[in-house]
């Protein structure tokens, strides 16, 4: 049977957690590394700064996941674009992205007290391109991937004010994403709590923080 944990072992700060939270954690993430570290374990780099374990136990598998985001890197978070099938033209996509950043954007201006910038600007230009045009530097939303999942993208906001401004969206203009969005807020939340700077997945090759089971992978 799998056991489900939150934290890196070399902080020795590790919860249990349920099959349901891993699931809101991992949910349409796109692997970016793989790493095979023999009979001990196996490790995935998920977008997000999310780094997977596969552990060997006494009676099963422990699936281990824990952050690789530095304090100073900007924030990553996940995001459903709603529900589309598996093949969509690009155009939509296209869409759904141009929907997204131009909501965030009047979202970040509305929250930093710029409506000011934003009624003059679209007094001008009606169909501008509102993000591209007022918002830069540190305030602009960044994407990191997208996947296939009911078309999850993992986005990174530099500042505290795009966070909010991301997290208004999610949870006012896409009210039927809203529970799922906070539960993966809440399990990154949960995550990060675990840790505080672990830095990238690179190991020295000391594993005394790992469990000993005496088990191995075949």
């Amino acid at each position: 049977m799998a056991r489900y944990t939150f934290g890196a072992y070399e902080l020795t700060a590790v919860s249990e957690k349920s099959f349901e939270q891993f699931v809101e954690l991992v949910k349409g993430r796109s692997i970016i590394s793989l790493g095979d570290f023999g009979a001990d374990r196996v490790e995935v780099g998920l977008s997000g700064r999310i780094t997977l374990r596969v552990l060997p136990t006494a009676t099963g598998i422990e699936i281990n996941c824990f952050s690789t985001q530095n304090l100073e890197e900007p924030i990553a978070f996940t995001l459903a674009l709603g529900e589309m099938p598996e093949t969509i033209p690009v155009w939509q996509l296209d869409a759904k992205l141009r929907g997204l950043r131009t909501a965030f954007a009047i979202f970040h201006l509305l929250s930093s007290n710029r409506q000011g910038v934003l009624t003059a600007y679209l007094l001008q230009h009606p169909h501008g391109d509102i993000d591209r045009a007022l918002l830069g530097g540190d305030e602009a939303l960044e994407i990191e991937s997208l996947s296939y999942g009911s078309w999850i993208a993992s986005l990174r906001a530099k500042s505290r004010a795009a966070l909010n401004a991301i997290t208004a969206l999610a949870t006012l203009v896409y009210p039927r994403s809203r529970d799922a969005f906070l539960r993966k807020i809440e399990a990154e939340a949960d995550l990060k709590d675990q840790k505080h700077n672990v830095g990238h997945s690179r190991w020295s090759g000391k594993d005394s923080h790992l469990p000993k089971t005496g088990l191995t992978m075949s």
